[in-house]
């Protein structure tokens, strides 16, 4: 999974078989002949990079720390 910035949208019309990107508050549609909604999406994503989206991978988020977990010693309360 990628992080978008807020307000990022990539949009594959298939019955057009353009995309509609909308990046840093431009709407732009990039034409051509986009045969699935994978190629297009990465055309959308290399079009907003081309312009400074740095795309990051999503981490699985860190786990809730206890709030119990600075005691030390036994635990009645498990």
């Amino acid at each position: 999974m990628k992080y978008y910035e807020p307000g990022m949208r990539i949009i594959y019309d298939p019955s057009k078989r353009e995309v509609t990107v909308t990046f840093r508050g431009r709407r732009t549609t990039l034409t051509g002949e986009f045969a699935s909604e994978v190629i297009g999406r990465e055309a959308g994503e290399a079009y907003c990079r081309s312009r400074g989206w740095k795309d990051m991978v999503a981490t699985a988020p860190m786990p809730p720390k206890s709030l119990l977990a600075h005691r030390k010693g036994p635990r009645p309360y498990l």
